[in-house]
C-alpha cells in the first residue's frame, strides 16, 4: 500500500478516473469493492511506470506489449501457465484475449494505463514516439534529473515488488562475443 501511494504522491496530474477501468464508474459498482479498485488500478500505474522507467534506465524502446506483459505477470494465471511462451507475442490471439480478460476482471484496464504511462509523467520522464510508417511506435523513454533516484527509493521500500535486473553484459577489450544460445527452435506457447 505504502509503495502504490508513495508513487501516486508523485503524480498529481494524473486522475484516478483515468487508469481504472470503465466499470467501475458505474452506479450499480458496489461501493464496497471501490477501495480494492482504486489500490489495485494504483499497483498497476505503479508497474506500468516501472516498465517505462527500466526501459529509460536500459536504453529501449518502450512499447504496449511490454507494459502489457508486465502486467500480465502479476494479474493474470494464464499469462504464466502459458510455456514455454513468456511475451504476448510468443502466444496464441485466443490466450492473449483470455489474459486481457483476466486482467480486467481483476481492475487493470490496459488501454487505460497505456494512455497515462505513454504521454509521459512530468518530473519523472518525458517520452518520444519514434518509428515511422510500416515500423512499430515505440517510445523512447527519457528520465527526469533525479528522477531515477526518487523511483528506486519508491521501489525498493515495497517487499512485494522488484524492478526486472538490467541488462547488461560486460565484455572487456579483448573478449569476444558470446555465442547466441538457442534453446528452443519456435517461439510459441505449446496447446
Amino acid at each position: 500500500m505504502k509503495t502504490a501511494d508513495a508513487a501516486w504522491g508523485l503524480l498529481g496530474q494524473i486522475e484516478l478516473a483515468e487508469i481504472m477501468p470503465a466499470y467501475t464508474s458505474r452506479k450499480n459498482f458496489p461501493a464496497s469493492l471501490r477501495a480494492g479498485a482504486e489500490f489495485t488500478a494504483k499497483q498497476a500505474l505503479v508497474v506500468a511506470l516501472d516498465t517505462a522507467m527500466v526501459s529509460a534506465r536500459d536504453r529501449r524502446l518502450l512499447y504496449a506489449t511490454m507494459v502489457f506483459d508486465a502486467l500480465a505477470r502479476i494479474w493474470s494465471s494464464t499469462f504464466r501457465n502459458a510455456k514455454p511462451a513468456h511475451t504476448i507475442w510468443d502466444m496464441a490471439r485466443g490466450t492473449v484475449d483470455k489474459v486481457r480478460r483476466e486482467l480486467l476482471a481483476c481492475g487493470v484496464d490496459i488501454d487505460r494505463l497505456w494512455g497515462a504511462v505513454a504521454k509521459g509523467v512530468p518530473g519523472l520522464y518525458t517520452i518520444h514516439k519514434r518509428g515511422g510508417q510500416d515500423f512499430a511506435r515505440g517510445r523512447r523513454v527519457r528520465r527526469a534529473r533525479g528522477a531515477t533516484k526518487t523511483w528506486c527509493g519508491i521501489i525498493a521500500g515495497d517487499g512485494g515488488y522488484r524492478s526486472p535486473r538490467p541488462r547488461v553484459r560486460l565484455l572487456r577489450a579483448d573478449q569476444k562475443l558470446p555465442a547466441l544460445k538457442i534453446d528452443q527452435s519456435v517461439a510459441a506457447e505449446r496447446v
